[in-house]
């Protein structure tokens, strides 16, 4: 369900307007098949994206801190 073209489509719309001018501070991976990616917003809040993309079950996350 949350893999569709349509829930994709209003993601990639709020991704695009809450990333819009941000910088790309870090991606790293802690797991094997995970992928973080650290950024730094316009108003200099963090903002972090969580991929977990296993063979069974992928999804994004969107902390609002990571340690």
């Amino acid at each position: 369900m949350h893999n569709n073209y349509f829930f994709l489509r209003q993601l990639s719309k709020e991704l695009n307007e809450r990333i819009a001018g941000a910088i790309l501070v870090e991606c790293f991976s802690q797991q094997k098949d995970e992928l973080i990616l650290s950024f730094i917003l316009p108003d200099k809040e963090d903002f972090y994206i969580q991929a977990s993309l296993g063979s069974e079950f992928s999804c994004l996350h969107f902390p609002k801190t990571y340690h």
